[in-house]
């Protein structure tokens, strides 16, 4: 694929383009075919090649004591079909070039109508990507909230500091790691069996809370699904 088409095709493909690089296609599918098809007498060995067979086939058939071969020999043959070869040769590479250069000038007709929508593409993934980021946030918050709170709830009753939960993961541990750590230090689980919890955020702050008692407050229109 192309410098262009590997720029642009994330964007759509414009019909003419496409049209145009199958055109291209062909053109190239087609001097291949030929170049294998031609490939004895396309280069500049061609010569020396058939020379080669016809000394191999004259040996053969002397060491067997048999006649020397009759008929047009390999040089004759290809000989013959050297000028072919060059003559289609030449063309269909032609069109092959021909075909590259429509390709380039499609894109270069199609690109500006696609700003646009390009534009489009990038505020839309831009919105995205602030809302995953934001996701992101709220999702550590209450994941760190609710990893010493768990911690917490052994120590509750404890007169002593509760345990806190400080730092942030190493560059080979994520954050889920670094907080079932903590919480593992303390002799607890993330995956011991407990009610469910839900995230959600009230006031602008993410908390985790029993589903129900989240799902009301969202119905209740207090807090939204984090």
């Amino acid at each position: 694929m192309s410098d262009l088409a590997n720029t642009f095709s994330p964007f759509g493909m414009p019909k003419a383009v496409s049209e145009a690089e199958a055109e291209r296609d062909k053109a190239y599918d087609a001097r291949g075919d030929a170049e294998l098809k031609y490939a004895d007498v396309a280069d500049d060995h061609w010569q020396a090649r058939a020379h080669q067979r016809d000394a191999e086939a004259a040996k053969a058939a002397t060491l067997a004591g048999k006649p020397l071969p009759t008929g047009p020999t390999h040089y004759e043959r290809a000989a013959a079909l050297r000028g072919e070869a060059m003559g289609v040769l030449e063309a269909l590479r032609g069109k092959a070039l021909q075909a590259d250069h429509a390709v380039a000038i499609a894109w270069q007709q199609a690109a500006p109508d696609m700003a646009d929508d390009i534009r489009a593409a990038y505020v839309a993934a831009e919105r995205a990507r602030a809302e995953a980021e934001r996701a992101v946030r709220n999702a550590t918050g209450v994941m760190r909230s609710a990893a010493i709170a768990l911690v917490g709830t052994r120590y509750a009753q404890s007169a002593g500091p509760l345990p806190r939960l400080d730092g942030d993961p190493t560059w080979n541990t994520t954050f889920s790691e670094f907080c079932r750590q903590f919480v593992a230090s303390h002799g607890l689980s993330i995956d011991t069996d407990g009610p469910e919890y839900r995230a959600v955020e009230v006031d602008g702050l993410a908390r985790l809370l029993p589903t129900d008692a989240a799902e009301k407050l969202i119905s209740a229109g207090v807090a939204q699904r984090a």
